[in-house]
């Protein structure tokens, strides 16, 4: 299993914006094959900051995900707003638990 989690921060003027674009991605993308979870959530803390939770069944699935034309349609759209900061992690899971 794959995890990517992070954060982006967009000028507090295309938060707005911003939601809508990711909107439509977060749609998309949990159609996909080997999505698990995909969500971004708005801080209450910080106007503008969003942060990013993944789960993929595997490398091959978010590989799938990042050349898929929904994905590559926001991430053109990213270069109209003021992204301020992005800073997004990869990890590998070997298990995945519940423990609730």
């Amino acid at each position: 299993m794959i995890v990517v989690s992070g954060i982006m921060e967009v000028a507090p003027a295309d938060a707005d914006r911003f939601t809508t674009l990711t909107r439509r991605l977060v749609d998309a993308t949990r159609r996909e094959p080997g999505c698990v979870d995909y969500r971004f959530a708005q801080s209450i803390e910080r106007p503008g900051r969003f942060e990013v939770f993944e789960e993929w069944a595997d490398q091959a699935a978010l590989d799938a995900h990042v050349r898929a034309a929904h994905y590559r349609d926001w991430s053109r759209a990213l270069k109209d707003l003021e992204v301020t900061q992005m800073s997004i992690v990869r990890y590998a899971a070997a298990e995945r638990t519940v423990l609730a």
